[in-house]
């Protein structure tokens, strides 16, 4: 039976793996542009959403009622507290740090 010597093989690539990140450090503003753009495309996610939901909502409701016997109020409610889930996830996880580290210069 062999024995495989894993745990060790882990903190090895891990030793190498934060070696290659400290070396490779990103940058506040990296970061920061990397959160600007994020934010940004899930803003436009959100009103592409927005959007359907105005114009093609009737075309929308009929295809969710079809596959999962949905109805008029439930279809609301889904998409009322999915729209607003997602609008929380977005500030707190790109719009908030973004903010803060334009604060922090």
């Amino acid at each position: 039976m062999t024995h495989i010597n894993f745990p060790h093989k882990l903190a090895a690539n891990i030793v190498v793996l934060s070696t290659l990140y400290r070396e490779k450090a990103m940058e506040i503003e990296t970061l920061r542009t990397v959160l600007g753009w994020a934010a940004i495309i899930n803003l436009a996610v959100m009103l592409f959403w927005w959007v359907m939901l105005t114009v093609a909502k009737d075309w929308m409701f009929k295809m969710h009622r079809h596959w999962f016997g949905l109805t008029d109020v439930k279809f609301n409610e889904i998409h009322y507290l999915l729209f607003g889930q997602y609008k929380l996830a977005n500030f707190l996880l790109f719009i908030a740090p973004y903010l803060a580290l334009r604060i922090i210069g």
